[in-house]
């Protein structure tokens, strides 16, 4: 019984540290799910050009040149 009283405790504690991390909360959360977003695309990315590789190579660089010198 006293264990279980100290455990509760312990979770009426936690919100009011949480108040103070709460940035660090969604900060991580946010760097979780642009991990995962980064993770889908480069496997559609990479599903894309395992199909159709000489297809979507041509449409980079179409409007882009090189010079020899900078402007």
């Amino acid at each position: 019984m006293v264990y279980a009283r100290e455990q509760f405790a312990d979770l009426e504690l936690l919100p009011r540290r949480e108040t103070r991390r709460r940035g660090h909360v969604l900060r991580q959360g946010f760097l979780l799910l642009m991990t995962a977003f980064d993770a889908a695309v480069f496997d559609l990315v990479r599903i894309a050009f395992r199909k159709k590789f000489f297809q979507i190579i041509g449409t980079f660089g179409k409007q882009e040149g090189i010079t020899g010198r900078n402007r």
